[in-house]
């Protein structure tokens, strides 16, 4: 509903309910508007902090990727380490890495 009275002289030749009942309905509509504006705020910041979470996520799930590959990579590296130690441990060639994971399997705290 729009108001087209105009608050300054004409409002004082309206008789007094009619102006309190046009006031009131100045207020009501003044405190809807600022309903909706602060609505519409919370609405837009919610909005962006969703999307900040969504990114957030995907950033923790491509890191968790990210994690997994070189834990991948890893255990194969070690794997390897492994293989040409037992190789060269058999063969005579090298000595023993105390301390390494080989070395820590023999003696049972790996």
């Amino acid at each position: 509903m729009v108001f087209k009275v105009s608050l300054t002289g004409s409002m004082n030749t309206l008789p007094a309910d009619t102006q309190q009942r046009l006031a009131d309905a100045y207020w009501a509509l003044s405190e809807e508007r600022t309903i909706r504006i602060r609505a519409e705020v919370r609405s837009t910041e919610l909005e962006e902090q969703r999307r900040r979470y969504e990114q957030e996520a995907r950033d923790e799930r491509e890191r968790a990727v990210e994690a997994r590959v070189a834990e991948a990579v890893m255990k194969r590296q070690l794997a390897e380490m492994e293989k040409k130690m037992k190789v060269g441990l058999s063969r005579g060639t090298e000595k023993p890495v105390y301390g390494g994971a080989v070395a820590l399997r023999r003696f049972g705290r790996a």
